[in-house]
């Protein structure tokens, strides 16, 4: 554990790697504050493209309690990924997203924490992209009928998106 700027900390420690050990390393990113740039200049989001860039693979976690801030965050990521020019297939990036079905209703009061989260992954393996689709279309069979406490739906939709 360092104390220390996450940020810079890790884009100056994936910049030290060996091409070898680039490929062979993961790195969990789960931001406070996507947009906050660090002292380097990186957001997160640049953080994830940079690294996915080196050859790292890289799982970007997100959450939101609205579509708008979702596609807002959607949309960095895109320019992000254009800005270190890196292609959806050639870096095998996989983008799902899981919400509540609910998320829209203005009648619906539940507070879980977020409404929807999703995952942004770089250089996967083909098999490991077709079990993480799996994996969302499975988490929506499973709460096709699930009900909060006070009788609430809390069924989710999935999508993969970043496509």
């Amino acid at each position: 554990m360092i104390h220390a700027d996450g940020i810079s900390t890790l884009a100056e420690k994936a910049a030290k790697l060996s091409a070898q050990d680039a490929l062979t390393t993961f790195v969990h990113i789960d931001p406070f504050r996507p947009f906050t740039r660090s002292a380097n200049g990186l957001h997160s989001i640049d953080l994830f493209s940079k690294l996915s860039q080196q050859g790292l693979k890289v799982l970007y976690w997100y959450g939101y309690d609205s579509y708008q801030y979702r596609d807002t965050l959607i949309n960095e990521i895109k320019l992000s990924l254009a800005k270190y020019q890196l292609s959806l297939r050639e870096r095998r990036i996989w983008c799902g997203d899981v919400s509540l079905a609910a998320i829209d209703d203005p009648l619906f009061d539940e507070h879980p924490g977020v409404l929807g989260c999703g995952i942004v992954a770089s250089n996967l393996s083909e098999v490991s992209i077709k079990n993480c689709q799996r994996l969302g279309k499975e988490l929506v069979g499973i709460y096709e009928n699930a009900l909060f406490p006070s009788g609430s739906n809390g069924a989710l939709r999935y999508e993969a998106i970043c496509d």
